[in-house]
């Protein structure tokens, strides 16, 4: 159904990610992230990506809906629909009733299988939010570019990922080359307390010294402009978390201290049989169990080797017999990753399921990081 003045925004906040493919990409993924920043819950019944069909350099892919794959969420069903130079792809409620969508919370889907049409240029994609089987669409335009093929652009992280008082600077670093007959302008910009830095042209550089007083969300952004053919831009995000973030406060008493995160010796570090080279094919169930003995943080990220793959990664907060917090993430080609706090004397049930189109092609990851509040390991 084509988009109409009518349509009011939606309810929800989308993010798609990535914000740019390769124009010759083939067999590649595309995820759309709704989140819920209303303050109260919302009811959705459908959420849907709306793209523009064709061969042009405005239009994403000359595929039919059918031939894209869908890695839906569970309680959610995938949706698909050819309309006149239009797909629409996405997911809907199994029941008419629709799904609660709680404050803070988010869903998202990943089109896996998709081909790019080759043509450079920018594409004007569509996230439809329906809250009911007979309501009106609420949507909201996105913007995709489709690349040169030579056009490198990866790799944005911190290192260190957390800085503290006594180690307060990170150098962000990335890896781009920019296309033959194109001139590429990179602009870097992170946020601050009071909303976001002025921006920083860092064409000439791949390496930016930061020394955050927050946890800050970085943004670097190309803007290519070939001697031919449309400009386009593409953009990546990255996190730098800050131990001990300054704080203001009127009335204030300490008594004692602890460094917490980021202790030389202190145990934390990647977990054994969960490292970045642990790869693996079977399911990890039943689960297992990892205790603690200190408060910490555990970050658990999940990809897999093959787009027509998915991983449900499951981690599940026990206290004794009884579970407290359930989180889960799946994941593709592109990794998700959660943030579990742990506090002492509790045990994380770790739990993975696999679904791909090639059964003898289900290699997967699951990393987990394990940062602990003073000195404390996790066991297995």
């Amino acid at each position: 159904m084509p988009t109409t003045g009518a349509e009011s925004p939606p309810r929800l906040t989308y993010t798609l990610v990535p914000d740019h493919l390769a124009a010759t990409a083939k067999n590649t993924e595309l995820t759309l992230k709704a989140e819920n920043r209303t303050g109260r819950t919302v009811t959705v019944y459908r959420i849907t990506l709306r793209i523009p069909q064709g061969s042009g350099e405005k239009e994403l892919t000359g595929q039919k809906a059918g031939d894209i794959g869908i890695n839906v969420p569970a309680d959610w069903e995938p949706y698909r629909l050819d309309t006149t130079r239009q797909l629409e792809i996405g997911i809907k409620a199994s029941d008419d009733e629709g799904i609660d969508v709680p404050h803070k919370a988010s869903v998202s889907f990943t089109l896996t299988r998709l081909a790019a049409n080759g043509a450079e240029g920018q594409v004007t994609v569509t996230a439809c939010e329906k809250p009911s089987v007979s309501g009106t669409p609420r949507t909201r335009p996105m913007s995709l570019s489709k690349t040169s093929p030579e056009f490198v652009f990866r790799d944005f992280r911190p290192d260190p990922y957390m800085v503290d008082a006594d180690h307060p600077s990170t150098n962000l670093v990335w890896t781009t080359q920019r296309p033959a007959q194109t001139d590429a302008v990179y602009w870097l910009t992170h946020s601050t307390p009071t909303g976001e830095s002025p921006r920083v042209n860092v064409s000439n550089v791949t390496s930016y010294a930061l020394s955050p007083l927050h946890d800050t969300i970085c943004l670097l952004k190309a803007e290519l402009t070939p001697k031919k053919g449309p400009a386009v831009t593409a953009s990546l995000t990255s996190t730098v978390l800050v131990a001990n973030s300054a704080v203001q406060a009127a009335r204030l008493t300490a008594d004692r201290a602890v460094r917490l995160l980021n202790r030389p010796l202190a145990n934390g570090g990647p977990v054994t049989g969960y490292t970045p080279s642990d790869w693996r094919a079977k399911p990890i169930s039943p689960a297992e169990r990892i205790t603690t003995d200190t408060d910490g943080l555990l970050l658990a990220t999940a990809r897999s080797q093959d787009s027509g793959k998915a991983v449900t990664l499951t981690l599940d907060l026990h206290k004794g017999p009884t579970s407290l917090c359930t989180m889960t993430t799946q994941a593709g080609l592109t990794e998700q990753t959660l943030s579990l706090p742990v506090p002492a004397d509790h045990a994380v049930a770790v739990i993975t399921s696999v679904s791909a189109t090639d059964p003898d092609n289900k290699w997967y990851l699951v990393t987990l990081d394990w940062r602990p509040f003073g000195g404390g390991r996790l066991t297995r």
